[in-house]
């Protein structure tokens, strides 16, 4: 009998998902299918007892999916968002408050920096700027961060401009603010599991499928060859940042980074936005410091002493 692990380990249901046929709909629903299939034979009363739940948030991204092919965006969310409330107690989060989390923040541009504004997120009033990104829908701000510099770097390869810099980040929340996870590596805490799921079976392991599930429609692979401005594989992802925006407990989602690349990278929208066009909830939980211009991209240990060396400080806007 195949462990869990093994069964989510295999390249049709692990990240990154590269779909086989057109619809992303059809595809996530043949591989959700074939996931309860194998979770069924593992112990089918443990199926039976938490179905509800695995099947509300891969039915949500569905159906979510099926509205948007239809041209109604209204409905494409309402119906992920009517999901993820379904499914919020068993979500898979990160709580974060009394713990600091360093990070790494990077941009190119053409034009020099030195203000530590500058590297934070786009202000509101520039939002023409903004363009269409698996988190971040075109004209709204959001913050990337990796916490790896090599994460970081690895984000812009593909961006061209004169200049590249690096700031270093440390996320301290004050309140009881939640990341949400969006990542396939707890599965490793269950790689022996034993014939009856049961025999194991705690809430974890419940919020880890249901993690996966989500993750799974997430973490849809873009066609190398699309360069449309519109992909049907940002649809779910966009619509989970939306909604991590109307709920109070969440700052943002932690994900896996892309490609070889180990490590996680953060999106955090922008909420609470202030007169000067940025968000005062994240200015009040972020030290960073002074954006360093990048000269050597092969000596990263390097790269890393100087970023120790600089002073992280608040955002003055």
């Amino acid at each position: 009998m195949s462990a869990l692990f093994e069964i989510i380990s295999r390249p049709e249901l692990s990240l990154p998902i590269h779909r086989t046929i057109e619809s992303v709909s059809i595809d996530y629903s043949n591989r959700t299918n074939d996931l309860f299939y194998e979770i069924e034979k593992i112990d089918k009363s443990y199926w039976l007892e938490h179905k509800d739940q695995f099947l509300a948030i891969r039915n949500g991204v569905i159906h979510s999916l099926s509205e948007n092919e239809l041209g109604k965006p209204h409905n494409s969310y309402n119906s992920f968002a009517n999901a993820m409330n379904s499914v919020n107690d068993n979500l898979m989060q990160m709580p974060i408050a009394g713990f600091s989390l360093i990070m790494y923040r990077a941009r190119k541009t053409n034009t020099k920096i030195s203000e530590r504004s500058e590297i934070f997120h786009v202000p509101i009033q520039l939002r023409s700027k903004i363009g269409n990104e698996r988190y971040s829908i075109s004209g709204y701000p959001v913050m990337y961060a990796s916490d790896t510099i090599n994460g970081c770097l690895s984000e812009l390869e593909s961006r061209n401009a004169e200049y590249l810099y690096i700031s270093k980040i440390e996320f301290k929340p004050k309140g009881l603010e939640r990341l949400l996870s969006i990542t396939d590596e707890m599965g490793s805490k269950y790689s022996a599991l034993p014939v009856n799921l049961r025999s194991t079976c705690t809430p974890d392991l419940k919020r880890y499928l249901v993690q996966h599930i989500l993750s799974m429609a997430c973490c849809y692979a873009t066609r190398c060859d699309s360069e449309d401005p519109f992909k049907v594989e940002y649809v779910i992802p966009q619509h989970l940042m939306s909604w991590i925006l109307d709920d109070s407990r969440y700052v943002g989602v932690c994900f896996r980074a892309n490609g070889r690349l180990r490590g996680h990278n953060y999106a955090f929208p922008a909420k609470s936005i202030d007169r000067d066009g940025y968000s005062s909830s994240l200015k009040s939980t972020l030290r960073i410091s002074k954006p360093l211009l990048v000269s050597d991209l092969n000596n990263i240990e390097r790269l890393d002493n100087l970023l120790n060396e600089e002073p992280l400080q608040e955002i003055d806007t």
